[in-house]
């Protein structure tokens, strides 16, 4: 499952960046930031944690 949402967003980040699609600085720091937070979440060593803590809450409820 991972392996493919990492593929998704690689491929939806590659869109971003083909030069037909325009953007303006603003949107260009927020797609930086995004994807940051993105390839953070989505790494091999924060995947599982977050994974875990989603379904906890899920299961549990939040505190």
């Amino acid at each position: 499952m991972s392996i493919t949402f990492t593929f998704q967003i690689n491929h939806f980040v590659d869109w971003l960046h083909t030069p037909g699609y325009k953007l303006d600085p603003c949107t260009l720091k927020r797609c930086w930031v995004v994807e940051i937070i993105l390839n953070t979440i989505t790494s091999p060593q924060i995947l599982p944690i977050l994974f875990n803590v989603v379904l906890f809450h899920i299961f549990h409820g939040s505190p």
